[in-house]
């Protein structure tokens, strides 16, 4: 993201139906913003945290900018509320990110777990891939800069082989496999995609 916000600032980054276009300069910018809210907060590199989100243009910032910042641990809303829990506590999160009116589980879950929750909130409350974090700061503050072997998210996996293992993918891998998802499906800065799966398992192709 912040090469090509140098190489083509204006380029179209994120697309979503009722929002706001994204460019490459834009999301860059609200990367490097919500890394220092968070460090602000207290939240760095060795602060694992929760993030319930709906599928959309919100969500697909909230992980790239996050992961710049914090280990995140994406959770489906599909999950039951003793899932949620077994995988907060597995993970060792410390926090719970989501948005207004959203995550009613994964609340219930972090209350239970004695968990703060951060909001994410969108201007006017509509679809946006900016927003702003709301919440009290950590009450064990670890604001650590991320670096490129570190882990950028937590994936579950699918347990249908065994019980279900959480994987650790760093920025780096993430990084090199889309590059090479990239390469492989001869994508180039011209080209739009469209997404149509599940965000949150986007960063589990890292996994194979």
């Amino acid at each position: 993201v912040a090469n090509w916000s140098e190489v083509t600032p204006s380029a179209l980054a994120l697309r979503a139906p009722l929002a706001d276009d994204v460019s490459y300069r834009q999301l860059h910018e609200h990367i490097q913003q919500t890394v220092s809210t968070m460090h602000g907060l207290g939240y760095g590199a060795g602060s694992r945290i929760a993030l319930s989100l709906p599928e959309g243009i919100l969500l697909a910032s909230a992980l790239l900018s996050l992961s710049a910042a914090v280990p995140i641990l994406p959770l489906s809303e599909s999950l039951t509320l003793p899932e949620q829990l077994a995988l907060m506590r597995k993970a060792g999160v410390c926090v719970l990110l989501t948005t207004p009116g959203f995550g009613t589980t994964a609340r219930i879950a972090a209350v239970q777990s004695g968990l703060p929750v951060i909001e994410l909130v969108t201007r006017d409350g509509k679809p946006s891939g900016g927003f702003t974090l709301q919440g009290k700061p950590a009450i064990n503050p670890s604001s650590a800069d991320m670096k490129p072997d570190d882990t950028a998210f937590i994936l579950p996996t699918s347990g249908t082989t065994g019980a279900s293992k959480l994987v650790p993918i760093s920025n780096h891998k993430f990084v090199a496999s889309a590059a090479i998802m990239g390469r492989v499906l001869q994508v180039t800065q011209h080209d739009i995609t469209l997404v149509s799966g599940s965000l949150n398992l986007i960063a589990a192709f890292s996994i194979n």
